[in-house]
């Protein structure tokens, strides 16, 4: 009885600990460590310059994060058919996502040495630890359409009409697929450098009449390459080097011109009209108008500048000629010279 209870226990006791081992799952495949291919490269043209930058990948294909990694692989290749297989002519280290703090991107720079019209396709391979890669990333397409160098001696002085660029020309190549431009750009006291114009390139001056009076503001110019059969931009140049001006505006608007002087006429309170044609310029504040009697002097009739070319004197008297002239003043407080004088009298 005592071995037979023994028995018992001890398979029992077996059964025991199977049961609390638990079952093995399926069995997993081994990973191939691929890491997933760039999604979001971007790659620009300044001159012969190209720069690409891209976010290499954190994790492989099956979702695993990269701990380990080979070599990125910079691809090009010639024409504008996304490529199958990486033409490299280069490479860098794969630099992985950090566990935290901001995502920062990867870079290269490619020079064109052998400029010719035509484009090139661009794209990286970022491959593992044993140089296996799931292909390409996104590809971007390049122009590379000759770029010339900027122009030299720029120059900007403040004028009454806006802002002059001035700059030295340079000699561009005849070349029936493309045309080249000087194209102006202008930043204030902060934020970044924007195109204002492209003007041909057998120009040499610009004149800027969208820029604001008192402050602060820097040109440069690039030639940019265009396409003449459709106008695309394909190339910028290298930029010039900057020009700075403070637009302080010393300029008055222009003197009125066609002042005319109409008595009231007979029966009405008596009074003159004046009229003038209106001047054009877009920081106008108005006008002041003047009148003096013969062998007077001026006296100013208006205290706050008038709005419209047009003013009634009802400030006269039987028996008087008066004389008169307009000036235009700005919102800056810039003046005019006076008008020409015109003259009515009062019977």
């Amino acid at each position: 009885m005592l071995r037979h209870f023994i028995a018992v226990t001890g398979v029992l006791a077996l059964a025991a600990i199977m049961t609390s081992c638990g079952q093995p799952g399926a069995p997993q495949p081994p990973s191939l460590e691929m890491p997933r291919a760039v999604t979001d490269l971007s790659v620009t043209r300044k001159g012969d310059r190209v720069a690409m930058r891209w976010t290499s990948p954190a994790r492989f294909t099956d979702g695993r994060i990269i701990k380990k990694v080979g070599k990125t692989n910079i691809c090009r290749t010639p024409g504008n058919l996304p490529a199958v297989k990486c033409d490299e002519i280069g490479n860098v280290p794969t630099e992985l996502p950090k566990a935290s703090g901001p995502i920062e991107q990867s870079h290269f720079e490619d020079k064109l040495t052998q400029v010719t019209l035509g484009t090139v396709m661009y794209g990286v391979e970022v491959q593992n630890a044993y140089g296996k890669s799931v292909g390409l990333s996104n590809q971007v397409e390049i122009s590379t359409a000759p770029a010339l160098a900027a122009p030299s001696r720029v120059n900007a002085t403040v004028g009454e009409n806006g802002v002059t660029i001035l700059w030295a020309p340079i000699a561009a190549p005849a070349l029936p697929e493309v045309r080249f431009g000087y194209q102006i750009s202008r930043r204030g006291e902060s934020g970044q450098f924007a195109a204002i114009a492209t003007v041909p390139i057998g120009d040499t001056s610009y004149v800027d009449q969208t820029f604001e009076w008192e402050k602060k503001f820097e040109y440069r110019i690039d030639v940019v390459t265009e396409s003449a059969s459709d106008n695309r931009v394909l190339v910028e140049g290298e930029d010039s080097e900057t020009a700075s001006v403070l637009a302080h505006d010393v300029f008055p608007p222009a003197v009125p011109k066609e002042l005319q002087a109409v008595f009231s006429g007979p029966g009405q309170k008596v009074f003159i009209d004046l009229t003038w044609a209106p001047n054009l310029e877009p920081d106008l504040a108005g006008y002041f108008v003047y009148r003096r009697e013969e062998g007077g002097t001026f006296t100013k009739l208006n205290s706050a500048a008038l709005t419209v070319p047009s003013f009634r004197d009802d400030q006269v008297q039987a028996g008087k000629t008066y004389i008169y002239s307009v000036s235009a003043v700005d919102v800056r407080g810039n003046e005019s010279a006076k008008s020409a004088e015109t003259s009515e009298s009062v019977p």
